[in-house]
């Protein structure tokens, strides 16, 4: 006896696994959302693709706040929570407002100004974001952690 069999439906799909970009240090201590906020990045960290993503997440909803970096690491108490990045710090505008889970992201023109000349090749910076949290304990703004980061 022959037994034949087929096909009626084939689908083939591409799985991409993103190895992540950076390493988390220091503290995002706890806000107002009743855990601390944490640092991520995707995309690419080779300046030439210019595909580099800051993200955090556990923000307070709509609370304004800014992305910075330097070059220099540290843990200094400040506001709510703790500075980690050190050194001469350069602010990445605009302003961003989480959206409703809570979470910020700012994709990063590496060919503009401030970046453009210190986000370049085999530098390593440190980001961090810095946001308001009026319903925090004392002074109304925290941070997330850090996340350092190196280009290619």
């Amino acid at each position: 006896s022959i037994t034949e069999a087929g096909i009626d439906y084939l689908r083939l799909l591409e799985v991409v696994c993103e190895t992540p970009i950076g390493d988390n240090y220091c503290i995002g201590a706890p806000n107002s959302t009743g855990s601390g906020s944490t640092m991520s990045a995707s995309g690419s960290t080779v300046v030439a693709d210019n595909n580099f993503i800051l993200s955090a997440s556990n923000v307070p909803q709509n609370q304004p706040g800014i992305f910075f970096f330097g070059p220099q690491q540290g843990q200094i108490s400040f506001g709510d929570g703790f500075r980690c990045v050190g050194g001469f710090l350069v602010r990445l505008k605009p302003t961003v407002t989480p959206d409703s889970s809570g979470d910020v992201f700012l994709p990063v023109d590496l060919s503009l100004p401030p970046q453009a000349g210190q986000l370049v090749p085999g530098a390593t910076m440190n980001f961090q974001f810095w946001y308001r949290d009026p319903a925090a304990l004392l002074f109304g703004f925290n941070l997330s952690d850090g996340l350092t980061v190196t280009f290619q």
